[in-house]
């Protein structure tokens, strides 16, 4: 199934339809605008905008000047005051009523086609603002245009602005991925604090090798939509960044919120979801590795009165992966991707969404050429065309319900279901005597299926003169996976003064092992945003899990149960010492269950995670801009070490190695974070990021106590600038560089990872209002760099990418 659909090629054949179909549509629009030319005073009063957020008097004046009318005021009415900016398309008043939304201030016509403002009488303000036009939101986020998000649910799960926010947060915006030529997850957070992303360099398997402080996430840590992905194996769910609107990144514990997960924290990314505005967006693109892509992004409403809403992101790519075979056999990076979606709002107090997303990869398995352990690559790549592979399904049907109820409570249910198929086989080479590598075959077919729903109500009380923002929710994950492992060492040799790769590979006939896993997981939590009056805010969470998981050896034919519960806390204070400058602390916890046995048959209790953070987030008042500083001290207890005193032997217990474990090791990292994200001037876009992390592992039998952890560096740093030139309209430019302070990637510490400066570019042109041009390159200088040496075999970052995509926009 998997090699007929990709050997069908359809990427040539999907893109001259695309094109045929945007060409045509582009024909019927014009020619009904051509027709509709006898009206068009109606249509000088509705057109599409795209004024950023900012300082409310540029943006006033940059709309009057656009929609063609006279605006007059008095300069003290603007003064200090900033927009949320809009895009799509609005009516004059409607403009203006968006612009001024919460400024205080209304417009007034004053005769023909001139414009005042006024201010809004205090009596009238809460009625006024109750009838401004409607702001887009998606689940309880309003949208963001630029670099600077103001608001984010990843961190309470309420619509909470980001500086009244106690925890550390990261928005990575559309226009932010968009900007850089974003193309998969890491790639995204490359320039976000306290995040190491790519410590394997390119792995063209797909996986998203994310550590948020020091503490991966891949297994625990990667949510779409506010769900978490159930990871296993190689069955890890790919996230396509191309069908994203943002990445919201939580740093710390979030137990609370979240349920079982590691003591790092959170990548939520979030979907593109239907809109009123219609978009309407083609992409062509093409690079390295012989990359052929094609993106197509439609949407808007189905019916006049906007009650139904659908959105449609696809995507087909041909490309191949980096590394080749010393035979020059290429490995493929193809895929196919889909995920439409559709709103139904059947009054102004409810709206239901259904989310769906396919995805199909055909990948390959080799990422390094063979090296002999702390000694130098054989440049021989130890894989079997043909047969190495790493072939990936992923489908999801999910959606988002909310009413708001009469007395203004609100009730959500965010439901997913989601399956994952993994076809994945690997010859590798593992010693070498006399130029030949001895090689052995390692394959594993996998099937994961995922039920989550995240049931919360939400509302506002007052109680004992203080307004209470409430939420109470109600969670559950159900987890099944299957898998099949096959091992095999009767390999062919391999000479590597003259490799021969086309001699047959043959599956063995029976796996070596099956096991069959079930998870579930429920929690319960409550949370409380407590308003203190004009300078306080204090968050208290509270959540209870039960989680239960049982794993059967299929070929062994044993069975073993485990059952953990935990209870997490969170505390959270901000002190608004202005609008604009927030200092706060909070304290969050999480736990994280530990699979297996110890000596005597026992279970391990679950590792736990302790944070005390304090901070700072500052906006200026001129600028739409956003500081924010952060200094944590994160502990994780019950971690796996070695158990000393009781040890066993291979020939009885084949799992265990030469000791049993026990949950008695505990990691400490304590850091500071600092990000600078800005829009300013219309022209200048700014990202900024330095991360200082003192990290140890404080105890431990492994033999590495009071060592740092292997693959996290004391330093990093990263610096993204995107100009656009006001000489020659349309053009803009961007450069990053980002810096990798030193590692450990050994077990025995015998050598050190060196730190490495990577640059990146990017180079954009908007021809008109519908076609653009740009032109991304990642690793400018093709540097040479290692990421990462497990065992003194190395692993090399991105050389570099080159890549330009055309779009046109109708």
């Amino acid at each position: 199934m998997h090699q007929a659909l990709f050997k069908q090629k359809p990427l040539a054949a999907a893109v001259h339809l695309l094109l045929a179909v945007s060409v045509s549509a582009t024909a019927l629009v014009s020619s009904a605008a051509y027709a509709q030319a006898a009206s068009t005073e109606s249509a000088a009063a509705s057109r599409a905008y795209d004024i950023p957020a900012g300082p409310l008097t540029q943006a006033l004046n940059t709309f009057a000047q656009t929609a063609g009318v006279l605006l007059s005021f008095e300069p003290e009415l603007t003064a200090g005051k900033t927009t949320k900016g809009i895009k799509g398309t609005y009516g004059i008043k409607q403009g203006f009523d968006a612009l001024l939304q919460g400024s205080g201030l209304a417009i007034a016509a004053s005769s023909g086609n001139a414009y005042t403002l006024k201010k809004i009488p205090v009596s009238q303000l809460h009625s006024t603002e109750a009838t401004l036009p409607e702001v887009h939101v998606r689940a309880g986020v309003q949208e963001d245009v630029g670099y600077v998000a103001k608001r984010s649910t990843t961190a309470t799960k309420t619509d909470t602005p980001i500086i009244e926010t106690p925890q550390s947060i990261s928005v990575i915006s559309r226009e932010e991925m968009q900007d850089r030529g974003t193309q998969n997850l890491m790639e995204a957070l490359r320039y976000t604090p306290g995040v190491i992303t790519e410590s394997y360099g390119v792995d063209p398997r797909g996986f998203d090798y994310i550590k948020l402080r020091g503490f991966s996430t891949m297994y625990s840590g990667q949510y779409l939509n506010g769900l978490r992905f159930y990871n296993s194996g190689f069955a890890v769910f790919n996230t396509e960044p191309f069908g994203l609107e943002r990445i919201e990144v939580l740093r710390g514990p979030a137990s609370v919120l979240y349920g079982q997960g590691d003591v790092g924290g959170v990548v939520n990314a979030v979907s593109k979801q239907p809109t009123a505005d219609s978009v309407r967006n083609i992409q062509l693109q093409a690079g390295s590795n012989d990359r052929k892509q094609l993106g197509l992004d439609i949407g808007g409403a189905l019916n006049e009165d906007g009650t139904l809403l659908y959105r449609l992101p696809v995507l087909l790519r041909e490309s191949n992966s980096p590394y080749a075979y010393s035979n020059g056999a290429k490995q493929p990076d193809d895929r196919i991707y889909l995920a439409p979606s559709l709103t139904w709002k059947p009054n102004g107090r409810t709206s239901f969404t259904i989310l769906s997303e396919f995805q199909k990869d055909k990948r390959g398995s080799q990422f390094h050429p063979y090296q002999v352990p702390y000694g130098a690559s054989t440049n021989i790549t130890s894989g079997v065309p043909g047969f190495d592979r790493m072939h990936q399904r992923q489908a999801m049907l999910g959606y988002q319900l909310e009413h708001t109820f009469d007395n203004q409570w609100t009730f959500s249910q965010n439901f997913r279901y989601a399956e994952n198929d993994v076809d994945y086989r690997s010859v590798t080479g593992y010693d070498l005597q006399n130029n030949m590598m001895s090689r052995y075959l390692y394959a594993a077919k996998e099937h994961t299926e995922q039920w989550s729903v995240d049931n919360r109500m939400q509302g506002q009380v007052d109680f004992g003169g203080l307004r209470h923002k409430l939420l109470l929710g109600l969670d559950s994950y159900n987890v099944r996976t299957h898998q099949d492992s096959f091992l095999s060492f009767a390999i062919p040799a391999l000479d590597i003064t003259a490799p021969v790769y086309d001699t047959p590979i043959t599956m063995p006939a029976s796996p070596s092992g099956s096991t069959q896993t079930k998870l579930r997981q429920t929690g319960i939590y409550l949370q409380d945003q407590i308003d203190l009056g004009e300078k306080w805010r204090v968050t208290l969470g509270a959540r209870r899990d039960e989680v239960r998981q049982e794993t059967n050896n299929l070929l062994a034919m044993t069975q073993q149960e485990q059952k953990d519960s935990a209870s997490t806390y969170r505390l959270g204070v901000s002190y608004l010492y202005n609008p604009r400058i927030v200092p706060y602390f909070s304290y969050s916890e999480s736990f994280l269950p530990n699979v297996g046995r110890g000596y005597g048959d026992v279970t391990f209790a679950p590792s736990q995670g302790k944070q005390y953070e304090v901070g700072l987030k500052y906006a200026p008042q001129d600028w739409d801009a956003l500081f924010t500083m952060a200094v944590f001290d994160l502990r994780k207890t019950n971690v796996l070490t070695k158990d000393v005193a009781n040890t066993c032997q291979v020939s009885n217990k084949p799992d265990c190695g030469d000791n049993y474990q026990r949950a008695e090791g505990e990691v400490r990292t304590r850091g500071l974070e600092l990000e600078f994200k800005a829009n300013l001037m219309r022209q200048l876009d700014v990202v900024a990021s330095y991360t200082y992390l003192d990290a140890e592992i404080t105890r431990s039998e492994d033999g590495n106590a009071g060592r740092r952890p292997l693959d996290v560096a004391k330093q990093n740093a990263a610096l993204w600038l995107n100009y656009r030139a006001s000489s020659i309209p349309g053009l803009s430019t961007g450069m990053g560089v980002r810096y990798m302070g030193p590692t450990y990637s050994d077990s025995k510490y015998l050598a050190e990872v060196p730190s490495y400066t990577v640059l990146d570019m990017a180079l954009r042109y908007k021809i008109d209002a519908q076609w653009n041009l740009a032109l991304n390159i990642s690793n400018l200088t093709n540097k040479k760099y290692v990421t990462t040496c497990p065992n003194g075999s190395c692993y090399y970052g991105s050389q570099r990418i080159v890549l330009a995509t055309l779009s046109y926009a109708w």
